[in-house]
């Protein structure tokens, strides 16, 4: 193949490239999606569970998210009874993945 033939054809694929990503750009967004309270367990999740303000999560305020209250003794690793943020993003991060199922992602603990 001779350059200029290879520049027309990379040009080309170039040009067809950024044409799909600014065509896909310039599609009329959906509605955003908001994740359900019961997945998000961190910042404003973790709030609203946090109903006496301590910034920990006690085994009676995690009873209102199934998965939250399942996996709570392996996510308290400093077994105070208590889920920090910290233990929360910690477990979260060592179980990446593994909420997925029959290619539908599960809530998060």
């Amino acid at each position: 193949m001779t350059s200029s033939l290879k520049t027309l054809v990379a040009s080309s694929a170039f040009a067809l490239a950024a044409s799909i990503a600014f065509s896909a750009m310039a599609q009329t967004p959906s509605a955003p999606v908001t994740p359900t309270p019961s997945a998000r367990p961190h910042g404003k999740g973790m709030k609203e569970l946090d109903t006496n303000k301590d910034q920990m999560i006690s085994r009676d305020e995690a009873k209102t998210r199934p998965r939250l209250a399942k996996n709570f003794d392996a996510i308290d690793t400093n077994k105070d009874g208590q889920l920090s943020h910290d233990e929360i993003k910690a477990y979260r991060k060592a179980h990446q993945g593994e909420r997925k199922s029959n290619g539908q992602t599960q809530p998060r603990p």
